[in-house]
């Protein structure tokens, strides 16, 4: 059951992963036929040019730290060669979104 974190208003950043989620769920169903497989990625705090101070957020991920763009990359290809995997989305955030 998800717990839902209060101490950070995340109400939008939900819905919109929700949206996401339930689009990847819809397309992967509709395109089967077609051969197509539909996944997506979730990443958790990537270290990138953009993300700062980021291993400031090593203590929120149960694996304590925080990503790499190789760990992102890996799981896009894990998911570019698993053909009999469709429909799913992908957490790449080091167990966050599972709790803690």
């Amino acid at each position: 059951m998800y717990q839902a974190k209060t101490t950070v208003p995340i109400s939008a950043a939900m819905a919109s992963k929700g949206g996401v989620h339930a689009l990847t769920v819809a397309l992967a169903a509709e395109l089967a036929r077609h051969h197509i497989r539909v996944n997506t990625l979730a990443p958790g705090v990537i270290r990138t040019p953009l993300s700062g101070d980021a291993d400031a957020l090593a203590s929120i991920h149960p694996l304590g730290r925080i990503g790499e763009v190789r760990d992102t990359s890996d799981a896009v290809l894990f998911l570019a060669r698993a053909d009999f995997v469709t429909g799913i989305t992908l957490p790449v955030d080091g167990g966050y979104s599972h709790g803690r």
